[in-house]
């Protein structure tokens, strides 16, 4: 797209151009997605301690397993432009498009 006037073109994936980075807007919804869904998941680590019935420590490996996974999910939106939206989708949101469809 470098160089090209038409604005509407619509990007899919990650531009660099002079130090700067232009991520689509599916990429950034992803990774909007995974950072709201992080925050959420610390607020129920926070809480941990007042849950009956499962295993605290079960809660915690669980929860860090899944915020681990969205941490590499918004890396790959942001700085891996060989990922596709697809296995971003199944990463982040845990769903394919066609399940969306």
């Amino acid at each position: 797209m470098a160089g090209n006037n038409d604005t509407t073109q619509q990007m899919v994936g990650l531009q660099f151009h002079e130090g700067f980075t232009a991520i689509a807007d599916p990429r950034r919804m992803l990774a909007m997605e995974a950072a709201y869904e992080i925050d959420a998941l610390c607020g129920i680590l926070r809480d941990v301690g007042g849950e009956q019935g499962w295993s605290p420590r079960l809660i915690v490996h669980g929860i860090s397993a899944r915020i681990e996974d969205l941490a590499r999910g918004i890396v790959c939106c942001l700085d891996d432009e060989q990922e596709s939206l697809e296995k971003l989708r199944l990463r982040i949101a845990r769903e394919s498009y066609q399940d969306k469809n």
